[in-house]
């Protein structure tokens, strides 16, 4: 790391039963609504279920994409059927085997399901972070939206600068600054 980022937020403190705050993309999205960068995650958190990783590897569609890298003539559920996913008790791995006629064959299948894994959770990050540049720009145009109202008020209050709503509306102006500040940088780093 080459600097600091921020703002940050441990999200163990906001963990609950309910949406945003029962998954790891509900609670990026939450957070980054709010303005936060960066996210800090318990090593042991309930955000990473290995029992649903399990459950996606042997799923049709990370199954039809290791179909596809494997190139066989075998149905998706044929193939299902040789994979199985371990998760060995305090690890936060995936153990994938593949059943095969041969050792290079079932090196491939297992290999070919890992692949197709990670490319099935490389698409659905691609999605979040979609999402998630979507919902900073939804609320930078908001901010910007309060941000000119703002200006419009300093504007005609410009002639009385000790009027409460004058020192309000300077207030509001910076805190806004700010934010919009943060949020396009956070949009930046999620872009670049």
């Amino acid at each position: 790391m080459t600097g600091l980022r921020g703002p940050a937020i441990f999200l163990a403190q906001f963990l609950g039963p309910g949406p945003p705050f029962d998954t790891l993309d509900g609670l990026a999205q939450w957070a980054a609504g709010l303005g936060y960068v960066g996210v800090q995650i318990p090593c042991t958190s309930q955000l990473i279920d290995l029992s649903t990783e399990a459950q996606i590897v042997t799923s049709t569609s990370v199954g039809t994409k290791a179909a596809e890298l494997l190139d066989v003539d075998m149905s998706v559920e044929e193939l299902l059927e040789h994979v199985q996913v371990e998760a060995p008790d305090a690890s936060q791995l995936l153990m994938i085997t593949f059943s095969a006629d041969d050792a290079p064959g079932a090196a491939d299948g297992a290999r070919a399901f890992a692949n197709a894994y990670l490319d099935y959770r490389g698409r659905t990050a691609a999605q979040t972070l979609a999402s998630s540049v979507e919902s900073i720009q939804q609320r930078l145009d908001v901010l910007n939206d309060e941000l000119e109202s703002t200006n419009a008020t300093i504007a005609k209050l410009s002639d009385a600068p000790d009027d409460p709503r004058y020192l309000d509306a300077q207030a509001q102006r910076s805190l806004l600054t700010n934010q919009i500040a943060l949020l396009s940088s956070s949009l930046a780093e999620r872009l670049g």
